[in-house]
């Protein structure tokens, strides 16, 4: 089992890694496909991360990084799943839920990050997160995190800390 979570799972953060997520989204794509089972794809990025690590040191971002993961992965419990896409991108997968459902989870999540506070080496600062979502359909995997991953510089480029998606 150790081994398995080795192969499986980002070290640093506990969430799945790319490689694992890409695996459990095409099984969500498929079961969309073959069963109709709804999904939604979000990906965060943590907002001024590069300051983090530039100001308090890649330590801390380190360890930054870690706790909102740990805040992510206890948000999608029963919910989905979450892997660390990127450096401080985090692909979420919300399985079985439609879009209005996912993004009021969504702004659970952020509004729970934004109430957070990062302590290191005695000093304390807060964190914020921006979104986007979409909805899983018939289209390729990549079309899809393509989406969300537009809304995603949307919302970075529109202010941060928020969630863009759109309603159909």
């Amino acid at each position: 089992r150790s081994l398995q979570e080795l192969v499986e799972k980002d070290i640093l953060t506990g969430l799945y890694n790319r490689r694992s997520g890409e695996k459990l989204l095409k099984r969500t794509c498929e079961n969309y496909l073959k069963d109709g089972v709804p999904f939604c794809i979000a990906i965060g990025d943590i907002d001024h991360f590069k300051d983090v690590n530039d100001t308090y040191g890649h330590e801390c971002g380190d360890m930054a990084l870690e706790k909102i993961s740990k805040w992510i992965k206890e948000h999608m419990q029963g919910k989905g799943f979450a892997a660390r896409w990127g450096g401080e991108e985090i692909l979420l997968v919300y399985d079985d839920m439609q879009m209005d459902t996912a993004v009021l989870c969504m702004e659970e999540l952020l509004e729970e990050i934004r109430g957070k506070r990062i302590t290191y080496d005695g000093i304390s600062f807060g964190i914020t997160m921006t979104f986007g979502i979409t909805e899983g359909d018939g289209r390729k995997i990549e079309h899809i995190v393509r989406e969300a991953d537009a809304k995603l510089y949307e919302g970075k480029n529109s202010g941060r800390n928020r969630i863009v998606y759109e309603m159909t």
